[in-house]
């Protein structure tokens, strides 16, 4: 979320805040919590694999 505000900030002073709406962020921070979640269930299995060789 901090790097979404800094981003925002950054994207306002240089003018181009108009091209970046509501449901285009909202797309992007689902997929990003999706990308998220399968790499940390994709982890978790690996390392309960390690236990078991």
């Amino acid at each position: 979320m901090i790097c979404g505000a800094l981003l925002s900030q950054i994207l306002k002073r240089l003018g181009l805040a108009d091209y970046i709406d509501r449901p285009t962020i909202s797309r992007i921070a689902g997929v990003a919590l999706d990308f998220l979640v399968c790499s940390a269930i994709a982890i978790t299995l690996f390392q309960k694999s390690l236990h078991c060789i």
